[in-house]
């Protein structure tokens, strides 16, 4: 038989703190629910939210904007320019 033994209260809030912080946070939202202030940076619900490439590039790829394309639109157009490509998606979409 496995011996089994009590932790202490110290212990037990050590590891759900450990535990917490481990856990993904995800939220899933619509297009609609979410703005591209510019290749750094979300907002949700009015909250700037800073973003790295990695998770840019994901968000490209669920936009099913290729990477390098989103790039060359962004060195034509500026920042601004991925921005102005994300509201031409939202629109275009809620046509369909």
């Amino acid at each position: 038989m496995a011996n089994l033994t009590t932790l202490s209260q110290s212990a037990f809030d050590a590891k759900k703190k450990e535990a917490i912080g481990n856990e993904l946070m995800r939220k899933e939202i619509s297009l609609s629910e979410f703005n591209v202030v510019d290749n750094n940076h979300i907002e949700i619900d009015g909250v700037k939210i800073e973003v790295t490439d990695r998770a840019f590039g994901k968000l490209l790829g669920r936009l099913r904007i290729p990477k390098a394309f989103a790039k060359r639109f962004s060195e034509g157009f500026g920042n601004d320019g991925l921005r102005q490509l994300y509201i031409q998606l939202i629109k275009q979409n809620s046509l369909n």
